[in-house]
């Protein structure tokens, strides 16, 4: 998932993931995703 280069912030008390240019991948709190669903997602974005 490092070829992604995003981190996580945390923005009006929602888990949110950046990308390295400020796009935000939102991950609510209360259903977060799993590693394997979020790394497929990344992939169809990217």
């Amino acid at each position: 998932m490092q070829k992604f280069r995003f981190y996580a912030v945390r923005q009006r008390g929602s888990h949110m993931t950046m990308y390295c240019d400020g796009r935000p991948v939102p991950v609510p709190k209360h259903d977060p995703i799993a590693e394997g669903a979020l790394r497929a997602i990344l992939e169809k974005l990217a």
